[in-house]
């Protein structure tokens, strides 16, 4: 119920001297500020980091089990997923009791998630995505360097992975808590060609929109389904963008 709480705080305040085009925010008690769009999910700004242009993203209320987490709300970069994020989704009012997907845009930095004693005296875990029992896929980008040990207590380890830049921070953590995951690579099919010849390209793992560019066309084109031509000798940077992320490796095109 304390989440449930928490929720209520943000109708909480009288407005502030700041206004959004997307987000219309108000001051709570505590001087954060607090608001929401028209997609249910709501945004805190701890009060004295108005000028940090960053926002924490503090709480879902929406019915949708497949969702992408905004990267913006009004004037600010949202870099935090905050522990109580999920904490309403038990008591929505209809039988969706758990994310499925989410993805989280190239950005966010913090997933949280602590332990601490409530008010009664007993230790009470929170975390950003906890009990999502029915949640099996999450995409992570590498700008996340901090995520909470409990970020997804309750959750179903045999369903859940975590899918996520090789080498990145959320790789390591998967592999230290003993979940699931999937890292995201570009499958490069050789990295040399000759003049003439094509092949196609792709990035393993990827569950969003791929988006190809090569440094050089004059060398090697490609196109949006990853097809590469060949078309002189030399060297060009073929890079993938995933969900804000860039993968990339040389090719070399010979005679």
């Amino acid at each position: 119920m304390a989440g449930l709480m928490a929720f209520c705080i943000v109708f909480v305040g009288v407005p502030s001297t700041k206004g959004y085009a997307a987000v219309e925010f108000v001051k709570d008690g505590e001087g954060n500020l607090v608001g929401n769009d028209e997609k249910e999910f709501y945004y805190k700004v701890p009060a004295g980091n108005e000028d940090s242009g960053e926002c924490t993203l503090y709480v879902y209320g929406g019915n949708e089990t497949d969702i992408v987490l905004p990267k913006t709300c009004g004037a600010y970069k949202v870099t935090t997923v905050g522990e109580d994020f999920s904490s309403m989704i038990e008591y929505l009012g209809n039988e969706k009791k758990s994310l499925t997907t989410v993805r989280i845009p190239f950005g966010y930095k913090v997933i949280e998630a602590e332990k601490k004693t409530n008010s009664e005296g007993k230790k009470v875990i929170i975390g950003a995505f906890q009990n999502q029992t029915e949640l099996y896929r999450i995409e992570i980008p590498s700008s996340v360097t901090s995520i909470g040990k409990y970020a997804f207590e309750g959750c179903d380890k045999s369903k859940l992975t975590i899918v996520t830049p090789k080498g990145s921070y959320a790789e390591k953590y998967a592999k230290k808590y003993g979940y699931k995951y999937k890292t995201v690579s570009v499958k490069s099919n050789g990295k040399t060609m000759k003049v003439g010849t094509k092949k196609t390209v792709t990035v393993n793992n990827a569950f969003s929109k791929v988006t190809w560019k090569s440094s050089k066309p004059s060398v090697a084109s490609i196109n949006s389904k990853g097809k590469i031509t060949a078309k002189k000798a030399g060297k060009t940077k073929i890079t993938a963008t995933v969900n804000g992320e860039k993968y990339s490796f040389t090719l070399t095109v010979k005679k």
